[in-house]
């Protein structure tokens, strides 16, 4: 039984080891008061590409903020992750059923559970379901106190192509913070595999 014990504490410490999410992105100080408005491309999404600071890659989470020019009303949003040239996609998300006033700004943030990515990646943001009356945007802030990211674009998406779009103002970057964890090595997940299987065999030996 002792040993069984060891055995789960050690799978409980290389989990813990990884960390539970950090900011590796993080642009959310300084606000520009300006929104690339998705009626105004008109785009499907409208993105950024950015790259993270410290050491963790598996994506946790992802937050944005949406500004809204028209009146009250709810909206679906998409995210989809991909690598830095924009041809390999490496995750999505989705959340729906979002209430946002009248001229005004609301975070949204998306589950990732541990996406694992490069240094660099590509942010694309889409909208949907959209209520009558909205007019749709995400603000933009400058510069990132976390990682890095060229504030003389933005990224766009119009039906299947993806490019680089300019800012309202010509410079800036959206407002968002990334969070991530540090990517398990594949000995951490063995001792976790081996501690569930000890602590399923002290069970059988005590039935």
């Amino acid at each position: 039984m002792k040993r069984i014990g060891w055995l789960l504490a050690v799978s409980i410490t290389a989990l813990t080891q990884t960390g539970w999410g950090a900011p590796v992105y993080q642009n959310q100080t300084n606000d520009t008061f300006l929104t690339a408005v998705y009626s105004v491309g008109p785009y499907d999404q409208i993105g950024d590409l950015v790259t993270l600071g410290g050491t963790e890659r598996g994506l946790q989470s992802l937050t944005v903020q949406f500004f809204n020019l028209g009146s009250v009303g709810q909206f679906d949003a998409s995210l989809a992750v991909w690598d830095a040239t924009a041809t390999t996609l490496l995750g999505t998300a989705q959340v729906t059923g979002i209430g946002i006033g009248d001229f005004s700004s609301t975070d949204v943030t998306f589950a990732l559970s541990g996406l694992v990515v490069p240094d660099t990646i590509s942010i694309l943001l889409g909208v949907s379901n959209v209520g009558a009356g909205l007019d749709l945007g995400l603000n933009i802030f400058e510069p990132p106190t976390i990682g890095t990211s060229d504030n003389t674009f933005l990224l766009v998406q119009t039906g299947a192509v993806i490019s680089q779009g300019s800012t309202p103002s010509g410079e800036g970057n959206l407002y968002l913070q990334i969070d991530a964890s540090e990517v398990p090595e594949p000995s951490c997940w063995a001792m976790v595999g081996l501690g569930l299987a000890g602590l399923a065999w002290s069970k059988v030996r005590a039935a």
